[in-house]
């Protein structure tokens, strides 16, 4: 079809449709109401009245003018010639009126002539924003034209030229300080029509933000020289050591942990690393008890004996410049722990021992082997059978009146525990309850609440699965499901295996038996204890940021903040082959935005990133950070002397004693700011008898004052070390 051609000064009437690919000559009229089809091409001098319809693809030739109302019936003469003169003004200084946001501005097209080229632009100058829409309509013809007059003039172009020559000077500089090329960037300046002010600093932030990611780009690249994981065992002495592992693996009641003790005990010097703070301190007084010179080291607790040859430290304690003969490793299988692999990973690199005994779950089999290739050590792999069966019993329990004395009833919150220990209470039974917020000592004094048959029942989270062999004849689940902290699930199945492998202590019972308390969940683990774990990864063995890794960051890159160092750690590292990956640094990270505010030093910070208090508790997480900002002040940090703990609840006594430890943790690292350690040390052991005595008054037992006053039963003593005690009848 052959587009319509209208003759010239053709009027259109209103309510005309024009087809598709319509010519419209010159000096056309168009009315109200007109509909305008897609094509249409519109030639120079059309009229566009108030609300046309304008379909997309139209094209406006740069003089078409936007006149609303004036050109209705017959506009005067003399608006007329004040709008011919407007455009023609406007023209003949290559600039366009328009619209946008409701506003009419005059863009100015040009262009400068730098370096031997001619750099265009489009843009609005500072008086280019006339006024509004709704004004503009309003105003009559010649006010516009004395406006545009006044604003536009070559007066004006002149000085856009200006300022525009100014800018692309100062992003030569620009460009020449940071080592960008600007010409690239002056494209930006031929808009559609942006504000000349904001596309100026548009194009400086461009330059600015290229150079950022210039520099970043050449950080992650020092970052990778700097640090590189695949060397992380080269930074222990203990590499040039002839060292040899030994790894005894059994489910647990298979004695693994009494035969290398055993060999810790026969050596000349040696040093046992354990999960726990309660572990290491049973091993020191095994040690001890032993006539062997020994020291207790953990990050709240210190027992030192001057002329000592043998340690017993949590595995964060690692000396890696102390050699000693023989070194324990417990709970290998933590080398896949989310959140404390790390320490296990340099305890395995770094233990400067020349026999080495790695001690844990038959899962950790590969990642054993895989850690003892890398590091060229021989390794000897010794499987441990339990020495007591383990047993489903051959249907659920079915109600807490069911449970038998001997029987430990398992459930996976604190509030859980209390609970059915107070239910079990009000049956007339006696409990001992054991769960994570406990401090070791409470732990410990409920434990002997157990094995001293003052307690029948013990009551207890998945904190009895590591650290604590009690005397129990049957592990019973409440629950199979457990908060990972983001959501509800089952128990992995080698934590399942761990906690049920607590009943049947060998020299004791027979047999050690588990069973749900209901239905579904004894279903749950007659399935899941006919399974094996599933084995360790044999790579992804997570590290941690030393304080020699985060200088040589901050050497290679000039960065000081804690937060951005600890980033490039985890982002930037050279991760050839994903054999070391970064640790989770969640709860550092969480801190290490406030530690930066603090002006504190980079070792500082790190040390106060690491403190052990749960930030998510509102009154541990004020004291952090009341410790933080004292030490920033250069302030001693004194610990508070007039705690009531007569008058505490249990939950109150259970936060303070966290307090505590976190100070004492602080005190043996920084004693001339957190000098009062013996103090935080003194509370912690009160509270802990405290903790205790209202345990046992809650939950049917005899309170700690009268057991300490009537003193320790013949069955009572040392019942772990003598294998003292009977099945429970």
């Amino acid at each position: 079809m052959k587009p319509q051609l209208h003759e010239p000064d053709t009027v259109l009437p209103e309510d005309t449709v024009l087809p598709e690919d319509t010519v419209l000559p010159e000096d056309t009229v168009l009315p109200e109401d007109t509909v305008l089809p897609e094509d249409t091409v519109l030639p120079e001098d059309t009229i566009l009245p108030e609300d046309i319809v304008l379909p997309e693809d139209i094209v406006l030739r740069e003089d078409a003018g936007l006149a609303e109302d004036e050109v209705e019936g017959d506009a005067p003469s003399g608006a007329s010639q004040s709008h011919d003169a407007l455009y023609a003004h406007l023209k003949a200084h290559d600039a366009v009126l328009f619209r946008t946001d409701s506003v009419f501005c005059v863009r100015v097209r040009g262009s400068v002539h730098v370096d031997g080229r001619d750099v265009p632009f489009c843009l609005v100058p500072p008086d280019g924003i006339l006024m509004k829409a709704n004004r503009w309509k309003k105003t009559p013809a010649d006010k516009r034209l004395a406006l545009v007059l006044e604003r536009f003039n070559a007066q004006a172009l002149a000085g856009m030229r200006e300022r525009v020559s100014a800018f692309l000077a100062r992003t030569r500089a620009l460009g020449a300080e940071l080592g960008i090329d600007p010409v690239p960037y002056w494209a930006a300046l031929d808009t559609d029509g942006l504000e000349e002010a904001s596309r100026f600093a548009t194009i400086e932030g461009r330059m600015q933000a290229a150079h950022a990611q210039q520099v970043e780009r050449r950080n992650a690249q020092r970052v990778k020289e700097a640090v590189r994981l695949e060397d992380y065992p080269e930074s222990f002495p203990a590499v040039k050591l002839p060292r040899r592992f030994v790894a005894l693996l059994g489910p647990t009641n298979s004695g693994k942990t009494h035969r290398a003790v055993d060999a810790l005990k026969q050596a000349r010097s040696g040093v046992y690393l354990a999960p726990l703070r309660l572990l290491a301190s049973e091993n020191y007084e095994r040690l001890a008890d032993a006539g062997i010179a020994a020291s207790l080291v953990t990050g709240e607790e210190r027992k030192l004996h001057p002329q000592a040859t043998h340690f017993a430290s949590t595995v964060e304690m690692l000396d890696p410049h102390r050699p000693v003969d023989v070194a324990v490793i417990d709970e290998v299988q933590m080398l896949e722990d989310a959140e404390r692999g790390s320490a296990w990973t340099a305890a395995v690199c770094g233990v400067p021992a020349q026999t080495v005994y790695l001690i844990g779950s038959p899962t950790a089999e590969p990642a054993l082997r895989a850690l003892a290739a890398r590091l060229s050590v021989p390794l000897e792999v010794e499987h441990l059978q339990r020495m007591a069966p383990l047993e489903v019993d051959p249907g659920p329990v079915m109600g807490l009146n069911a449970l038998k004395p001997g029987d430990a009833l398992i459930a996976f919150s604190r509030r859980d525990v209390l609970f059915l220990a107070q239910q079990l209470s009000r049956m007339g039974r006696s409990v001992a309850t054991i769960y994570g917020a406990l401090s070791p000592e409470a732990r410990r004094a409920q434990a002997r609440r157990f094995e001293s048959r003052e307690a029948s029942i013990v009551v207890a989270t998945d904190a009895i699965g590591m650290g604590l062999n009690l005397p129990i004849s049957r592990v019973v689940f409440s629950s199979v499901s457990k908060f990972d902290g983001y959501e509800e699930d089952f128990l992995p199945r080698a934590l399942l295996h761990q906690i049920a492998g607590r009943a049947g202590r060998f020299g004791i019972h027979e047999a050690g038996r588990v069973a749900g308390l209901d239905e579904f969940a004894h279903r749950h683990i007659q399935r899941e204890l006919r399974k094996q774990p599933e084995p360790l990864h044999a790579t992804r063995f997570q590290v941690s940021p030393s304080l020699d890794h985060l200088h040589a960051l901050r050497d290679a890159t000039g960065e000081q903040s804690l937060e951005k160092l600890l980033q490039r750690f985890v982002r930037n590292l050279d991760l050839r082959d994903d054999f070391f990956v970064p640790a989770n640094l969640e709860d550092s990270l969480a801190r290490a935005p406030l530690l930066d505010r603090t002006g504190l030093s980079l070792q500082d910070c790190v040390m106060l990133s690491l403190v052990p208090i749960n930030s998510n508790v509102i009154v541990l997480d004020a004291a952090w950070r009341a410790w933080v900002w004292a030490m920033a002040r250069g302030e001693a940090c004194r610990f508070r002397q007039d705690y009531a703990v007569q008058r505490m609840d249990l939950q109150e006594a259970e936060d303070v004693c966290r307090l505590s430890a976190a100070y004492s943790w602080l005190s043996y690292r920084r004693a001339d700011v957190f000098p009062d350690g013996d103090l935080a040390r003194e509370l912690m052991v009160r509270l802990s008898l405290a903790i205790d005595d209202m345990l046992a008054r809650r939950h049917g037992g005899e309170s700690g004052p009268a057991r300490r006053e009537r003193g320790p039963r013949r069955d009572e003593r040392r019942p772990r070390r003598t294998g003292a005690g009977r099945p429970w009848r």
